[in-house]
């Protein structure tokens, strides 16, 4: 079992920057789909760990980070010369890859 859990989708931006971060860093990590589609996150079960509803949801030695923090990348000039380092690192994943739910599953 993975010491860090991504509940996550890989339709999700603001998911695939903290996946992105754990894949990079070499972290032991594994998703866990959220499939937000089909409402997972206004169930009860859902709403017990994160009060919004939202995704992504990180959890680490039982501790839950569920807080979101934006950044205005088009107040930063230079974020395609970062971008360009960030990918051509050994281990970037673009985001369908690296983050479960794509293709979205069949319906059960």
């Amino acid at each position: 079992m993975a010491e860090t859990t991504l509940h996550c989708l890989a339709q999700s931006g603001n998911a695939y920057r903290p996946a992105l971060a754990l894949e990079l860093a070499g972290a032991d990590w594994a998703p866990r789909f959220v499939d937000f589609l089909a409402g997972e996150t206004r169930t009860p079960a859902c709403r017990a760990l994160n009060v919004m509803g939202e995704v992504p949801m990180l959890e680490h030695r039982g501790a839950l980070l569920a807080d979101e923090i934006e950044v205005d990348w088009a107040a930063h000039p230079a974020i395609r010369d970062w971008l360009a380092r960030v990918q051509s690192e050994p281990r970037w994943v673009p985001p369908y890859p690296l983050l479960p739910g794509h293709p979205l599953p069949a319906a059960g």
